[in-house]
């Protein structure tokens, strides 16, 4: 079994530093996200961290998303031994971040918007084949007395 544990303020800066890059380097200009909207951030987070755990359902033993509070959002998960935890943890990240960064801009740049919503797509594809990659892999079902 691995767990894996994502910080959500950790999530969060990125989500902001691509934002500050995106604003400085568009001649487009869009809009900034800052410090104000960490709140509205962190919920994203968790809402994209429960989309990612269920593109990785084929492998998942056990995901934490039930408290708001929590800054640590965590999986566990029976990978593959092919699988490399560290990188799966990175992607996890790009895929939360991308996804946050798509619902953000869904409403105020819509070709920003749907160049995130691709790269969500394309992490959230790959996060599942890497879950499910290993041949007849399934992981154990318990009852919950077990």
């Amino acid at each position: 079994m691995t767990v894996i544990s994502l910080s959500v303020s950790q999530i969060t800066n990125q989500v902001l530093a691509i934002s500050a890059m995106r604003h400085v380097l568009s001649a487009a200009r869009p809009p900034l996200l800052h410090a104000d909207h960490t709140a509205a951030i962190a919920l994203m987070i968790r809402s994209a961290f429960a989309q990612v755990c269920i593109a990785l359902c084929p492998a998942a033993t056990d995901c934490n998303i039930e408290q708001d509070d929590t800054e640590i959002l965590s999986i566990t998960l029976q990978l593959p031994p092919a699988v490399n935890a560290i990188a799966l943890r990175l992607l996890m990240e790009h895929a939360i971040t991308a996804h946050v960064l798509a619902q953000a801009y869904a409403g105020a740049d819509l070709d920003m918007a749907e160049r995130f919503t691709r790269q969500y797509r394309n992490a959230a594809d790959s996060l599942h084949s890497l879950a499910a990659s290993h041949p007849g892999f399934t992981p154990p079902v318990r009852p919950a007395w077990y």
